[in-house]
């Protein structure tokens, strides 16, 4: 036979032997190819690197091992790691970017996971932020005031987090430099009573004017309004651009307003704090042309509204909690944002405690209405978006009902003042990883700053469970 016949013989069989070995261009036994072939009902599981059927947590070396909460080889078995090394060499064997040289194990427990980092020290410059989030073994930015204290409870530090406006200073996820912000107490002894002077947390601005003034004379940015055991005076402001961020709507002591209006064109920011009226149409009232912002707060109006804007450019609430059952709890005739927000007990006189009013447009999305005299009323069909309604007396009327969850029973929340959702079955059928996906992932955390979303997808209504 002649060379040139040999090689022709070779190269036919090339293509056609492999074809009539493998018809479908594919290897049999690759279980990456072809997931459907290993025996998933009884525990055997499809290893990436081997590309074949294994016993799920079968190994003979640690790149055999799938997962993070069991990246270490030992004795046929993938098992959790106990040191760096172990995880080092995984993440090197497994080419796994960015790399898990980091073995997290918990208080008490024999073994733990694989992580970008166990603590802060492990993030420095990272891109993804100088704070270790122990959920999620990754690094991150800021997501509390707290972690951008100059020392641990230091009180004096502000977060830009993921979904506040663009009022505080900052880039998302970094703390706003300590040069920027100004200190305002509830007017203690030997306090600052003029804004050309600098503020601390121990010798902070007197009052409001004061400290708003600093914002001209000094630069600042964002005013820290320090902890009170008695309420501060009340807000009142026209054309003003002001951002208030207090110690949290839960802290106590914390920083209580008796009542807040936004009369003008100006913009105010509200974070942290609480609104308790006792007077008035409303806790908070914009009357004026300008933008009202209302972040991870608490307004409580136990005889009249809760947050009214109806003539304001646009209102945003996030993360906040309103308790309003004497009236309405929220009030829009205009363009609104309202997210990761709780209604609770609110609506008196078989009212509904959320009020979309003709000219209202905007976006109601992963927020929680419950245990209240009604939920939610559109003068137009605005759009409710992956939101729970749970345990009141009506349900939504006249709105655009998209993705959300009505249930009369209350099983899907907890009790307490901030019900949270269950983990149950009727939660997991309804809520956990069912709403869907913000456009550009614009809900990153939930009501209690925990990022979204914990699962494969989106939790419904305004806590993230799991």
């Amino acid at each position: 036979m002649s060379r040139t016949r040999a090689s022709l013989l070779l190269a036919a069989f090339a293509v056609f032997g492999c074809q009539a070995l493998f018809p479908y261009g594919d290897n049999p036994e690759n279980c990456v190819l072809n997931p459907g072939i290993c025996d998933t009902a009884n525990g055997v599981i499809c290893n990436a690197m081997t590309q074949l059927c294994q016993k799920a947590g079968d190994c003979s070396a640690s790149a055999q091992c799938d997962s993070e909460a069991a990246a270490f080889c030992e004795l046929g078995q993938c098992v959790p790691c106990s040191l760096d090394t172990q995880c080092i060499t995984w993440s090197k064997d497994r080419r796994v970017s960015p790399a898990r040289n980091f073995c997290y194990v918990p208080t008490g427990a024999s073994g733990g996971t694989c992580g970008e980092c166990k603590s802060n020290e492990n993030c420095g410059s990272s891109v993804g932020g100088p704070f270790c989030d122990l959920t999620t073994l990754k690094c991150r930015g800021c997501l509390f005031h707290s972690e951008c204290d100059s020392m641990p409870k230091a009180g004096d530090g502000v977060c830009k987090r993921p979904g506040d406006p663009s009022t505080i200073a900052g880039a998302t996820g970094q703390c706003v430099p300590a040069g920027t912000i100004a200190y305002l107490g509830n007017m203690p002894a030997g306090c600052e009573a003029s804004g050309a002077n600098p503020s601390s947390v121990s010798k902070p601005y007197c009052t409001l004017a004061a400290a708003i003034a600093s914002m001209t004379t000094l630069g600042k940015s964002v005013i820290k309004v320090l902890p009170s055991a008695t309420p501060y005076p009340a807000i009142s402001l026209a054309n003003e651009t002001v951002t208030l961020v207090g110690p949290g709507r839960d802290a106590s002591p914390g920083a209580t307003f008796p009542s807040v209006v936004l009369t003008g064109s100006g913009t105010l920011t509200l974070s942290d704090v609480v609104v308790s009226a006792s007077v008035g149409p409303a806790a908070i009232h914009c009357t004026g042309t300008g933008q009202l912002n209302v972040i991870a707060s608490n307004v409580v109006n136990p005889g009249g509204n809760g947050i009214v804007s109806t003539t304001c450019a646009s209102v945003t609430i996030e993360r906040t909690r309103v308790n309003s059952p004497g009236s309405y709890a929220i009030e829009v005739n205009g363009p609104y944002r309202i997210v990761n927000s709780l209604v609770v007990e609110s609506g008196g006189n078989g009212m509904h405690p959320v009020f979309f009013k003709s000219n209202a447009v905007g976006v109601f999305n992963y927020n929680t209405v419950a245990r209240s005299s009604g939920s939610v009323i559109c003068a137009q069909p605005v759009t409710i978006s992956n939101s729970t309604f749970v345990q009141n007396r009506m349900p939504p009327e006249s709105c655009n009902i998209n993705t959300s969850v009505v249930d009369a029973t209350g099983m899907l929340l907890g009790t307490g003042s901030e019900p949270k959702l269950q983990n149950n079955p009727l939660a997991a059928m309804l809520c956990i990883d069912r709403g869907e996906q913000p456009p550009a992932n614009e809900v990153q955390t939930d009501y209690f700053g925990a990022l979204r979303p914990k699962g494969s997808g989106w939790d419904k209504g305004y806590h993230e469970l799991k």
